[in-house]
């Protein structure tokens, strides 16, 4: 019999990353009588990625986080393009990070804790204009209760000072 394109890749899967998507997919059943010599990955049917015919998985960077992206992949052969096989659409996000800090430890009767931090995208930039709660607890309490709700500023940064309650 003579050769045919491949069946579409099985199992595509797409997963989001910070402005990334990693997509993966498994070998069609079948290879249409000839060997599979590339396969295409495409995001929202845009320009292809082209891996190797051994190939599994592609990572596509510098996409636009908050963007709903598609995936399809495509095995070629020597007679031509599979049929596309497509995953979930995943939309790429930033990673938020951050840092807190506190000025004492334990709190004397009486006396303060200031209380501050900053958050950042993934790349540095300040994540402004979000709201920090903050808890407490006193001893010998069990649960916590809000002490101050914040606005993180242009650059990211917050700060209370707190004094425990007698």
């Amino acid at each position: 019999t003579p050769a045919t394109t491949a069946t579409a890749p099985r199992n595509v899967a797409a997963s989001a990353g910070d402005g990334a998507v990693t997509v993966s997919w498994a070998a069609p059943t079948s290879n249409g009588g000839a060997p599979i010599t590339s396969y295409s990955v495409r995001l929202n049917g845009g320009t292809p990625v082209v891996r190797s015919a051994t190939a599994t998985s592609a990572v596509i960077v510098g996409l636009a986080n908050g963007t709903s992206y598609t995936a399809t992949v495509v095995a070629t052969n020597a007679k031509g393009d599979s049929p596309a096989a497509g995953a979930a659409p995943v939309v790429p996000k930033y990673v938020v990070s951050g840092t807190i800090t506190r000025s004492t430890s334990a709190v004397t009767y009486g006396g303060t804790v200031k209380i501050s931090g900053r958050f950042t995208r993934s790349g540095g930039s300040a994540l402004a204009g979000r709201t920090v709660r903050v808890y407490a607890k006193t001893y010998p309490a069990t649960t916590y209760h809000l002490v101050a709700t914040l606005t993180t500023s242009s650059t990211g940064t917050w700060a209370t000072t707190q004094k425990p309650p007698r």
